[in-house]
């Protein structure tokens, strides 16, 4: 403290205000460091985990059209009714596949390219049972026997095929959706921490301010006080007030140890210089 008094009053001010700075600057790091952390789980969010569940979602809608395809081609006799049935099962292939090249080109983690593989080994899978499929159900015209050879397709491995694609594309989004989940309870800590910690230091800044602005108006308006109830004392007449100027050597030290003091002491020699005069002057 005493070092603190010994400084210009200027200086003090000066410090005091890049102390404010200084506060203010760090809360505002602080908060961009958690404002950046919050940006990153939006970005992956919204750049990889939205765009990864669109794209399973659209591959699971694709091997449902085309499943349901398989069972129109297989029973309906009606050779137009067939084929657009065909058709639809091309276009939900297609769809499956423009799906699964989006999700590829997703960045992702090892576990989500894993299951990727598994599950467009699946339905590679299942498309090969589903091209015998159809094939046994083109031929039944001219052979009879592939229509039993479609329908035990359809019932059988086209059916074992498809539960299977749907089983590896579940866990695919049992994976997807966990992650969506702990991103969204990464980003509500992140939250909660930065809320801490900006109203922990803003209510640290804020004591701090309040000390410093307190030290420092009683730096300035104590010896402001002393020298006001020593101008009042000297002008009341009374001379025997000693001037408390300790160790400052700032502003107010020399205006009371230089300045008042040395008005004191000559307004004293006055005194007893015109008391002497008057002794003459009764003489």
């Amino acid at each position: 403290m005493g070092f603190f008094l010994n400084l210009r009053v200027g200086l003090r001010l000066q410090l005091a205000f890049a102390a404010t700075v200084l506060l203010l600057v760090v809360l505002v790091g602080v908060a961009a460091i958690h404002s950046g952390r919050l940006q990153q789980n939006a970005e992956h969010y919204n750049v990889q985990l939205m765009p990864a569940l669109a794209s399973l979602k659209g591959i699971l809608q694709g091997v449902d059209d085309a499943r349901q395809a398989d069972w129109q081609v297989v029973f309906i006799d009606d050779e137009k009714v067939r084929t657009a049935s065909e058709q639809v099962m091309m276009r939900a292939r297609q769809g499956v596949a423009e799906q699964l090249a989006a999700y590829a080109a997703l960045p992702s983690d090892p576990a989500s390219k894993q299951l990727f593989d598994t599950a467009s080994a699946k339905v590679a899978a299942y498309w090969a049972v589903q091209d015998k499929l159809v094939a046994a159900a083109q031929a039944r015209q001219s052979d009879p026997m592939q229509g039993e050879v479609a329908q035990q397709l359809v019932a059988g491995d086209a059916s074992k095929a498809y539960d299977q694609v749907r089983e590896a594309i579940q866990t695919w989004w049992d994976h997807n959706a966990q992650q969506a989940d702990e991103f969204d309870r990464s980003s509500q800590a992140t939250y909660h921490d930065a809320l801490w910690q900006l109203g922990s230091m803003l209510g640290v800044a804020t004591l701090l301010s309040l000390v410093m602005a307190v030290a420092l108006t009683r730096s300035i308006t104590r010896p402001l006080g002393q020298a006001v109830a020593l101008a009042h004392a000297v002008a009341s007449g009374d001379l025997t007030q000693p001037v408390q100027t300790g160790q400052r050597r700032d502003e107010f030290g020399e205006l009371q140890s230089d300045n008042i003091n040395s008005w004191r002491i000559q307004v004293i020699f006055w005194f007893c210089g015109l008391g002497e005069h008057r002794k003459y002057l009764r003489w």
